[in-house]
């Protein structure tokens, strides 16, 4: 999973965590989240204020990807373990819809297919230099995305990016 962290106005961090191999079971990833989170939560204790994340998708866009029952408590699962995390530390944990975060760093919902779309906030990233040039990480992207986001709605008024850019400049 992708993660970012800073300051609105400031340089984001970011990077990805494994929290499990595709043939481990869901326990190991909620052991890991928990684990990772007790990290970060007591390494950056001073300064955090607010944790975002995306929201977990509705139950009938699992419906209509076909998403097993172990999908959906999964996805879930990772959820409830951050939301629980953020409560233990005393962090406000909000949710915001993955449309609406990317409506705002894309300027669309959506840029096609999920590859187009993906490679779509990856080139944002890139383009606003967030993400290192050599990292195609969506993951990681999707996560500065979520940052931005958080900075630009929640942050300080008139905080956000420094330079307007507009149709891929």
């Amino acid at each position: 999973t992708g993660w970012a962290f800073g300051s609105p106005g400031g340089v984001v961090e970011s990077g990805v965590v494994m929290l499990k191999l595709p043939n481990e079971d869901a326990d190991v990833a909620y052991s890991n989240l928990i684990a990772w989170l007790q990290g970060q939560f007591s390494e950056r204790r001073d300064a955090l204020g607010l944790v975002v994340k995306e929201a977990a998708l509705p139950l009938q866009a699992y419906h209509d990807l076909a998403a097993s029952a172990s999908s959906i408590v999964f996805q879930h699962g990772l959820h409830g373990i951050t939301e629980g995390m953020c409560r233990r530390f005393g962090l406000e944990c909000k949710s915001i819809d993955t449309a609406k975060i990317r409506k705002h760093f894309i300027g669309a919902r959506s840029a096609g297919g999920r590859a187009e779309t993906k490679r779509a906030v990856v080139e944002r990233c890139h383009l606003l230099k967030l993400m290192p040039s050599n990292s195609f990480d969506d993951n990681r992207a999707d996560a500065i995305a979520v940052w931005d986001y958080a900075c630009t709605h929640f942050g300080p008024k008139g905080v956000g990016q420094r330079e307007l850019h507009l149709f891929g400049e």
